[in-house]
């Protein structure tokens, strides 16, 4: 079972070594602790560092490290919280496809 720390720097390192991005980071503040694990928002440092909307950039993913240490792209056609409300039900120890 990872810990947060542990879950943010395997986010941190996918994000570099797997999905190639060089200017992106977490965006702590909107960071989603849940029992299975965390939801990284992720977003370009340029961003980060000033928050201006000029340096977003569209279409950067979400992550989910679950505590097993599973790490999920989350896609960018819904909402993070629909996200969020899947992998609720999906973790539900009454879903019958809870992996509990």
């Amino acid at each position: 079972m990872l810990t947060y720390e542990e879950a943010k720097s395997s986010a941190k390192n996918f994000i570099t070594d797997t999905l190639k991005y060089d200017d992106t980071d977490i965006w702590e503040e909107k960071t989603v602790a849940k029992s299975y694990g965390w939801f990284f928002v992720l977003a370009t440092k340029q961003f980060l560092a000033t928050k201006d909307k000029a340096f977003s950039k569209p279409g950067t993913p979400s992550l989910l490290v679950e505590k097993s240490g599973h790490i999920i792209t989350l896609g960018t056609f819904k909402p993070l919280y629909q996200h969020i409300k899947e992998f609720d039900e999906k973790f539900s120890p009454h879903s019958k496809n809870s992996t509990n």
